[in-house]
């Protein structure tokens, strides 16, 4: 798997960077492929453009997001905001660094989208979800739909594809077929 990190990477704290620093090499020995910023990118930059330009090439490639997340990193709320436009690729949120906040926040949003807390009332008909692998059959989203008195997920050409049922914790909602109908037409 090709995991892009998202860190902190100017004012990272000397604890910070040997925590990141030890989690990359975990991942790069069990046979990862990791983009790690600090690292893998010239970081002398005078406007940030190549920076920048860099990293969403290179988190084009990627198959899943990891994030250091410490509230202070602008670069981390940029390269967030990219991932989140690249069709909700998988995230996984290894550490924050700060408390969370009462009310709507990054934190909370990266716990839905990682599939760690799901709307309310969990699954209903009208669902869009996404699988954690990345895909659902030849699409990249599936709709919650109810089939002989069961919640099922149908690929986005209208194949069942997996129970609800068992693979809640595979399964992220992440609209619905009434808000965002142009999910079901993405193709892997």
């Amino acid at each position: 798997m090709k995991i892009y990190i998202i860190c902190p990477v100017r004012n990272v704290t000397p604890e910070q960077k040997k925590e990141i620093d030890d989690y990359v090499a975990n991942l790069e020995k069990e046979g990862h492929t990791v983009h790690y910023p600090p690292r893998d990118v010239n970081q002398n930059d005078e406007t940030g453009w190549n920076i920048l330009a860099q990293h969403r090439a290179i988190m084009k490639t990627c198959n899943r997001v990891d994030v250091f997340w410490d509230k202070t990193s602008m670069g981390s709320h940029f390269d967030l905001g990219m991932a989140f436009m690249m069709e909700q690729m998988p995230i996984k949120l290894v550490k924050k660094y700060q408390d969370d906040t009462p009310g709507k926040s990054f934190v909370k949003a990266m716990m839905m989208w990682s599939g760690e807390i799901m709307e309310e009332g969990g699954f209903s008909v009208g669902d869009i979800v996404s699988h954690k692998s990345g895909r659902i059959c030849n699409g990249r989203y599936g709709e919650i739909i109810e089939f002989q008195g069961e919640l099922m997920v149908q690929d986005n050409e209208g194949a069942l594809d997996m129970p609800v049922s068992g693979n809640e914790d595979k399964l992220v909602i992440v609209g619905t077929v009434e808000r965002n109908p142009e999910l079901l037409k993405i193709f892997v």
